[in-house]
């Protein structure tokens, strides 16, 4: 059933992020009738948004099971579920703030939009902004508590090197990789968030 509602969000996330437009007939089947409208920048970020499930939940997937072996792939459900629900959450949320009813005067079509449609559209980016710090911040954590577990247990125990460069070294590089990244977009985040 996950993965359902995660291709789902994947399909809707690739046509907005690739067109600028929000595909309308998913959008309707996904959260409920109503014309959705967004700006084509706000589309795409919001596109970004729901396509980011199903390769989030891959990569953490990959990342724990890197690292921790058998116990990485209950932990990585565990996470599956968790971020899939706070997508879904998040984006009936935003998708409903985005709903707009045909309340335009007849007269003069070309109006410029109230102040509550701007408030309503700032919210929906504060939203996702606070979300992706959010999300970041698991990852970001996630790939620490990894290195920290794999640090504490080379010292207690002890490490046994096998010569190969892929299964020694390469998981520390992706999570100080990780661990970096997500920091650096944490910051670009709140950095967009007090503007």
């Amino acid at each position: 059933m996950l993965l359902v509602v995660e291709l789902l969000f994947l399909v809707a996330g690739l046509w907005a992020m690739i067109s600028g437009k929000i595909p309308a007939g998913l959008f309707r089947f996904l959260f409920g009738k109503g014309e959705y409208e967004l700006t084509p920048n706000k589309t795409r970020l919001f596109g970004l948004f729901l396509a980011s499930p199903l390769p989030a939940a891959f990569f953490v997937s990959f990342l724990l099971t890197a690292l921790l072996g058998a116990k990485g792939t209950g932990y990585a459900a565990i996470f599956e579920i968790i971020y899939i629900l706070i997508a879904i959450i998040a984006s009936i949320i935003v998708a409903r703030k985005t709903t707009h009813r045909a309340t335009q005067n007849i007269e003069n079509p070309q109006t410029v939009s109230s102040s509550s449609e701007q408030k309503t559209s700032r919210y929906g980016l504060r939203l996702l902004t606070i979300f992706g710090i959010g999300i970041l911040g698991c990852v970001t954590t996630t790939a620490g508590i990894a290195l920290i577990m794999v640090i504490v247990s080379s010292v207690t125990v002890g490490t046994r090197w096998t010569g190969n460069f892929w299964s020694d070294i390469f998981p520390f590089i992706i999570m100080m990789a990780v661990i970096g990244s997500g920091l650096f977009g944490i910051l670009k985040l709140v950095q967009v968030l007090r503007k």
